[in-house]
């Protein structure tokens, strides 16, 4: 099958200049904006802790009291709150967060593709996009562990890493 692109550009043309690149790998950051600052990701973040105690105008109950379920998808509710469809923010950053992660693949798709940058410009913009599982890389050492600590049903640590 052929391609009849009506608009007079791809992704392969677009992202084969530098400039095109560059917007590319600056554009994935734009995705965390959706979260600072904002009321879903406060919902997310701190609902259901004594935190955040939710009014009557709360268009998020079901994240709040911890039921969600097909029930708060759109049946009744049985926790009481009779939450149907109030928790717009899990679509939301369902999808903000997808459309990132999708960005910084085709980041590292094209960014290697690419025949306007040098490499260590591709270095610098595929750091940009990937990040690493620092324990498997034998350049880097952990050099500082916090204490385990648990939050809820949450266990974690802080961990700090340096270049060898």
């Amino acid at each position: 099958m052929t391609e009849d692109n009506k608009t007079g550009t791809t992704a392969d043309l677009a992202y084969n200049t530098a400039s095109g690149i560059d917007g590319l790998v600056s554009s994935a950051y734009a995705y965390a904006r959706g979260w600072w600052g904002k009321e879903p990701s406060l919902g997310l973040a701190e609902m259901g802790s004594d935190l955040f105690y939710y009014g009557y105008d709360n268009k998020q109950k079901s994240l709040c009291s911890y039921d969600l379920s097909a029930e708060s998808y759109g049946f009744s509710s049985t926790s009481g709150t009779n939450a149907v469809n109030n928790n717009p923010c899990l679509d939301q950053y369902w999808e903000l967060f997808y459309a990132g992660i999708d960005v910084c693949n085709n980041t590292l798709k094209y960014v290697d593709e690419s025949s306007a940058i040098d490499d260590t410009q591709k270095a610098a913009y595929e750091a940009d996009a990937y990040f690493p599982n620092l324990d498997k890389m034998p350049e880097w050492e952990l050099t500082e562990e916090s204490d385990e600590q648990v939050y809820f049903d949450l266990t974690y640590t802080y961990r700090i890493y340096t270049r060898k």
